[in-house]
């Protein structure tokens, strides 16, 4: 299955005239396998619902197999660079004005709550 949503992702990705190869283009344009937005991607997801984005990603916290594997991928595969990003605005769905401190400091301040 997991091959089937990235082959789906590459050729949207190529429809459109973008590079296949780019991982994370392909991971942003990979289908949703579960939940009320099963089949839409993670790129409309983060367009349309953020709010559900940050729920999903405060449940995996939960376990420490994800964050283990998380942290393992990341340490890896490496991640975007951050520094200096947290002034500017999320530019998308409805939280597109707020800036991204704003919602990490809001996601902080529900997790210790």
């Amino acid at each position: 299955m997991p091959e089937q949503v990235r082959e789906e992702a590459k050729a949207r990705i190529r429809l459109r005239g973008g590079d296949p190869q780019s991982e994370p283009l392909v991971l942003s344009d990979s289908g949703l396998q579960f939940g009320q937005y099963r089949g839409q991607t993670f790129q409309w997801l983060l367009s349309n619902d953020v709010g559900y984005a940050d729920v999903l990603a405060s449940y995996a916290e939960l376990f420490r197999e994800m964050v283990t594997a998380v942290t393992s991928h990341c340490a890896t595969e490496g991640s975007l660079p951050v520094q200096n990003q947290d002034q500017r605005p999320v530019g998308f769905g409805a939280h597109a004005r707020k800036r991204h401190i704003s919602l990490y400091e809001t996601h902080t301040q529900s997790v210790l709550h």
